[in-house]
């Protein structure tokens, strides 16, 4: 290649493009190793000596020397907090006085949450995806509902695209619940 034909290669517009690039990148690799290793000299100044064992145990002195050693490089995660979790779980007599609009139903010992209303274009049909939570085994399934299906004995009907209805017959006396995606919706506010 001659001078005249690489003058004409780096007049096309990709080539500038690509060299571009490649001077960035290389540029902000180089910047990251500087600040990565300056940041380490700052603030460590300290030599620290590599010993090699023969023996496979050491002294209690020596391992929480080794710990303090690398204490620094452990990251604490204080923006989350490890917090025990209460499973909220009612009895059957809860249970059966549940009604209205809610955005939790619990069944035995099932969670049910509603995530999805789904409307298929292509074959007009429309079904719900509803989280079910096992309490007792802390198992999660996300369960397809149909229009007018079974659901734990209650029969599915969805009313919008954020909410669905289950009603069952309890003893001459029916149970109806809006099982909504959100707080404090209006179950009709938007029709499919």
């Amino acid at each position: 290649m001659n001078l005249q034909s690489v003058v004409c290669y780096m007049k096309r517009l990709d080539v500038k493009f690509s060299l571009f690039i490649a001077i960035i990148y290389c540029s902000y690799y180089s910047l990251t190793v500087f600040n990565f290793q300056g940041n380490i000299n700052s603030q460590q100044s300290e030599v620290v000596e590599i010993v090699d064992f023969v023996d496979d145990t050491i002294s209690a002195e020596s391992a929480k020397s080794l710990v303090k050693l690398y204490e620094r490089f452990v990251v604490k995660d204080e923006l989350d907090p490890i917090v025990d979790t209460v499973v909220k779980k009612l009895t059957l007599e809860e249970q059966l006085k549940q009604s209205g609009d809610l955005n939790e139903l619990f069944i035995d010992d099932y969670k049910l949450t509603l995530k999805a209303v789904i409307r298929d274009n292509f074959t007009k049909l429309t079904y719900a995806l509803v989280l079910v939570d096992n309490m007792q085994t802390g198992i999660s399934e996300l369960k397809r509902v149909d229009e007018s299906s079974d659901l734990y004995g209650y029969r599915v009907s969805i009313i919008s695209n954020k909410s669905i209805k289950l009603d069952i017959d309890r003893s001459g006396s029916l149970q109806s619940i809006n099982l909504t995606m959100f707080k404090n919706l209006k179950p009709l506010d938007t029709e499919l």
